[in-house]
């Protein structure tokens, strides 16, 4: 926290600031490290927002590593947004990181915790992601158009996210909805089944 607070301190334009974390099993063993995202610093949205959507499915930001301004949740609205149960915190921090500039700390101060009863692994969260990727777009489209993925590069995500469900409702014994998906899918983006 300190760490964090001086950082702040010292960079008044950043929103938030976050760092890598250490992956720990349910009895605290560590079992993994987050990669850093670049060099530790300043990222503006133009660098931040892209690498978000890109890699929103492997936690480029952390809950436990976060700290906010008041005035960046002030802007943004404090809520986390209701439609978004599994990806809350993700949609939080990618509103913010439209608005400001965001810190990034290169260091292992912060763990996070896998373990059976959480909910990230307990639900399939293919369906939130893909809901997520098109809210993200249509922020994007009202309020920093230039920073919008590229409209091939939306669509690849888009109909990798729409391969995740299909697996998520063949799990489930929906294959007419899984039947549907890949379809979707490929419609969106034809090389999606061999990528």
């Amino acid at each position: 926290l300190e760490r964090r607070v001086a950082f702040l301190d010292v960079h008044p334009e950043c929103g938030m600031v976050f760092s890598t974390y250490v992956t720990i099993d349910a009895s605290g063993r560590e079992t993994g490290r987050s990669q850093p995202i670049g060099p530790e610093g300043v990222y503006p949205s133009s660098e931040l927002v892209p690498r978000l959507l890109r890699h929103a499915a492997t936690g480029t930001v952390a809950a436990p590593t976060v700290l906010v301004r008041r005035e960046a949740y002030d802007a943004v609205g404090g809520q986390f947004d209701e439609r978004f149960p599994h990806v809350y915190d993700l949609e939080m921090w990618f509103r913010i990181a439209v608005r400001f500039p965001v810190g990034f700390l290169h260091s292992w101060d912060a763990a996070y915790r896998f373990h059976e009863g959480q909910s990230t692994i307990r639900v399939r969260s293919g369906g939130h992601s893909l809901l997520f990727l098109e809210h993200a777009d249509a922020l994007l489209a009202r309020e920093a158009p230039a920073l919008r993925l590229p409209r091939h590069e939306f669509r690849r995500q888009r109909s990798g996210w729409l391969l995740s469900v299909m697996l998520d409702e063949l799990e489930a014994g929906k294959r007419r909805a899984a039947a549907a998906r890949l379809r979707a899918a490929l419609r969106e983006y034809p090389a999606a089944l061999v990528t």
